[in-house]
């Protein structure tokens, strides 16, 4: 009566629909941090086309806003580029274990190392700290980046991107060309 759904095909449309999604969503988010980027005058700004070094760029952007209203840098360009990168790594190498575990021959070394990486507790105490680590250290980055574009709804986008986070690349290409918190660069007299 109802066709079964077969998770090795799927169905084309939907996968074209949703592949299509993600790319709008890529290219979104990837050409409000490099307009915004570009604009300021940051070094690199290409780089926000790459998949993870637009964490650098957004992070940039956020210790560029801090310089400007605080004078300190709380170097999250660093951080979330580094949280970014262990994140990945963790999930490949995860990944690739129960990848090698379902095609291979289970010895007791590889039983054990398989036992160790995929238990729960390794998701639970490793990979899921790690993963709110870095989407808290976004959030920082998305907060600060909204109070320089758009400092009295910084707040309301916050929580419009924690709540419905598929929106936060339209907001960052909504306020690609706003500088409204940044501070004017000196105005210098002629001589």
């Amino acid at each position: 009566m109802f066709p079964i759904y077969n998770s090795y095909t799927g169905d084309p449309v939907a996968t074209f629909l949703i592949f299509s999604f993600a790319v709008l969503v890529y290219v979104f988010l990837s050409l409000g941090l490099y307009t915004v980027a570009k604009r300021r005058g940051l070094r690199n700004y290409g780089l926000a086309w790459l998949p993870i070094a637009n964490y650098w760029v957004l992070g940039c952007l956020a210790d560029q806003y801090d310089n400007a209203h605080t004078g300190k840098n709380l170097k999250l360009r660093r951080h979330l580029l580094w949280l970014c990168i262990a994140s990945v790594s963790l999930y490949i190498i995860v990944y690739v274990i129960i990848a090698k575990a379902a095609f291979s021959q289970y010895s007791a070394l590889n039983m054990l190392v398989n036992s160790l990486l995929l238990t729960p507790y390794f998701m639970l105490y490793v990979l899921l700290p790690l993963f709110f680590t870095l989407i808290i250290f976004c959030y920082i980055a998305f907060y600060k980046h909204y109070r320089s574009c758009s400092p009295d709804k910084a707040v309301v986008l916050l929580v419009f991107s924690i709540t419905f986070a598929v929106i936060i690349p339209f907001v960052l290409f909504s306020l690609r060309k706003s500088d409204k918190g940044m501070p004017a660069p000196p105005v210098t007299e002629p001589q």
